[in-house]
């Protein structure tokens, strides 16, 4: 399976669980649908892009499951047009190739006191 198709796949099951639970908004499935998840997760995480789980990242943060995300901006009742800023370490856009990213020096938590 090409990671296209398995993008697109991942991003059926997502819709499906959001109408589920009642969330079938056309801008923000289609605002969720035109940000390719994947290019936020490290690669070892790409086939749970949009699966409900938390995925592990740098320095010992996370990422939300991709419902949750949609629930929060679900609720925000957002507009076409209107953006939304998510002030966290983990929101950083990566660039295209993972392996271009510079290595990111966590501080040790062994020396927090």
């Amino acid at each position: 399976m090409t990671a296209r198709l398995a993008e697109k796949e991942g991003f059926a099951a997502l819709v499906l669980r959001l109408r589920a639970e009642g969330i079938s908004d056309l801008d923000l499935l289609t605002a969720v649908e035109q940000t390719q998840r994947s290019l936020f997760v490290p690669p070892q995480y790409a086939d749970d892009a949009y699966s409900s789980r938390t995925i592990p990242i740098e320095c010992g943060s996370f990422l939300e499951g991709i419902d949750f995300a949609v629930r929060i901006l679900h609720h925000l009742k957002l507009k076409p047009g209107q953006r939304v800023l998510r002030s966290a370490p983990e929101a950083v856009l990566p660039p295209p190739s993972w392996a271009a990213w510079p290595s990111v020096s966590c501080p040790s938590t062994a020396t927090r006191r």
